[in-house]
């Protein structure tokens, strides 16, 4: 009942409807990758656990500094400025999909794990900005429990999809294929944000 209850101050506005819907797309794309970075360093670059854990610093370090920056700004439109953060998170994908098998292609790797990093935090930060703004307080609760077990429900699908097309055709297609969709959902979530407030 809570979740339906939750679920349903989602589908009282349009903007919040297009939000918890594009969490859903977006999570079954983008968090299979969080299991495939040790594959892509360890399998792709044919490189070992030190560097791995370069790679994992250089996404948390990114998320340090973008939080900070996000902290500070003020964001007209929070949705709008998720979803372009959407936009360029998903092409930070696309690009890691596009590197050679090479010392050269993993420090760009984890130079992009880094710039992912600070993407992931400007798209989740103006949404939880956005739903603290315009749900009323007493259905706050149920309103971020909803949105945790979608964000939850999401993952076990990703992976049930990304792991037989990586095991097909290599992990890097999964950060190409991934990052295709995620540019997608961004650029048509941007056009139907700005429907949904006319």
């Amino acid at each position: 009942r809570e979740l339906r209850d939750g679920l349903a101050v989602f589908w009282e506005d349009r903007v919040l409807t297009q939000v918890i819907v594009s969490l859903f797309v977006f999570m079954v794309f983008f968090m299979p990758l969080s299991s495939f970075y040790p594959l892509m360093t360890s399998d792709y670059f044919g490189l070992g656990a030190f560097e791995g854990s370069l790679v994992e610093m250089s996404w948390a370090l990114g998320m340090l500094v973008a939080g900070l920056a996000v902290a500070k700004a003020n964001f007209a439109n929070e949705v709008r400025a998720s979803f372009g953060a959407t936009v360029a998170l998903g092409a930070t994908c696309l690009a890691c999909g596009l590197l050679p098998k090479s010392f050269g292609g993993w420090v760009a790797f984890a130079v992009l794990c880094g710039a992912m990093g600070a993407t992931a935090t400007c798209y989740d930060v103006p949404i939880v900005a956005y739903m603290q703004k315009s749900i009323a307080p007493q259905k706050l609760g149920r309103a971020f429990s909803a949105f945790q077990i979608v964000s939850m429900v999401s993952t076990p699908v990703g992976l049930a999809v990304a792991s037989p097309v990586a095991e097909a055709l290599g992990v890097s297609a999964w950060f190409g294929i991934s990052g295709v969709a995620i540019v997608l959902l961004g650029a048509v979530m941007l056009v139907l944000e700005g429907k949904a407030r006319r």
